[in-house]
């Protein structure tokens, strides 16, 4: 059934003249697909369908550490997205062991999402530091916004999205977040985002980059307050981008650039 769904969409795009992507790796990856060239084709970022925005950190935490039931005095690694090979969830393991095996610090890494998959849950009991890795289902958007914001930093590691909601809402929420310095990855995380490198697929050298991401999780739990804010702030600001009202007015004018066009004759 995935297939024809595919193939449904692909035959979709035969029919399309014009085209908005959310990013522009998407638009790329579109155009692969196209027979020819499109009459127009834009990008027009997602808009938040939630309120995103920054709670106070220790009420956060304190909040989220009783719905989960949890101690979340001193903070947390967090990680939010679903099981799909390409979000790399047993990467952010990898780093996470890799951090522990060369810190005295530690942080818990909460899991938001899927409930793993029984290939993640091997690797979780493969981990010397499973009891501190901990798999949340069924949270709440209310409580997932409040991790966020709770958060010491925002792991996000994927090979690959379409766009990649969870840096937005990290981002937006008051949370520094690594992520993997690739589009569009980086289109969302921008200028306020950590970057490293997609997980490489040669087991000991992806054992080098856990040991690197690791170094990069470090620096960020143990900024001083001040450096802290000014990541914060340049998050908060980067994820102004993708106000809800801004991105519909974009798709708004695109469409009434498109109508008049074709009604001046310069378009089918």
């Amino acid at each position: 059934t995935g297939r024809q769904y595919q193939e449904l969409i692909r035959r979709g795009f035969s029919k399309g003249k014009h085209f908005i992507s959310v990013s522009q790796k998407t638009r790329e990856d579109l155009h692969q697909y196209l027979s020819g060239k499109p009459a127009s084709s834009d990008v027009v970022y997602n808009g938040f369908h939630q309120p995103f925005s920054p709670h106070e950190p220790v009420s956060a935490r304190s909040l989220f550490g009783n719905r989960i039931n949890l101690d979340l005095t001193s903070g947390y690694i967090l990680h939010v997205g679903g099981n799909p090979w390409y979000k790399n969830r047993s990467g952010v393991i990898e780093i996470y062991d890799a951090w522990r095996s060369t810190n005295s610090n530690k942080l818990p890494l909460l899991m938001i999402g899927e409930a793993p998959s029984p290939e993640l849950l091997m690797r979780h009991s493969e981990s010397p530091y499973k009891a501190d890795i901990h798999w949340l289902t069924g949270i709440e958007d209310t409580f997932v916004r409040l991790a966020y914001s709770g958060a010491s930093v925002f792991l996000f590691p994927s090979l690959g999205e379409g766009f990649g909601w969870p840096i937005a809402e990290a981002m937006a929420s008051g949370c520094p977040v690594i992520t993997t310095g690739e589009p569009p990855m980086t289109e969302v995380a921008g200028d306020a985002g950590f970057l490293i490198p997609r997980r490489p697929m040669d087991p000991l050298q992806a054992q080098q980059w856990a040991l690197n991401a690791a170094s990069v999780v470090n620096k960020i739990v143990t900024l001083l307050p001040a450096d802290r804010k000014m990541v914060v702030d340049a998050g908060i600001n980067n994820a102004k981008k993708f106000d809800t009202q801004h991105s519909l007015d974009q798709i708004e004018r695109i469409y009434v650039r498109i109508l008049h066009e074709h009604k001046a004759g310069n378009n089918p």
